[in-house]
């Protein structure tokens, strides 16, 4: 499975993503992921269990 594959949601890649997204210009500031990620809606089974 390559990592395009992986279903799983890890809040610490959102973070990463978005200083990426910052640094090459294609996002223009931080946000709170966390206000529009709720993972009481996601399936338990794609929520790494030491991440909520």
């Amino acid at each position: 499975m390559s990592s395009d594959d992986n279903p799983m949601l890890y809040p610490d890649a959102l973070e990463k993503t978005q200083e990426i997204d910052m640094a090459l210009g294609d996002q223009p500031q931080h946000y709170d992921a966390g206000k529009y990620v709720d993972l009481r809606f996601i399936p338990q089974e794609f929520v790494p269990q030491d991440k909520h």
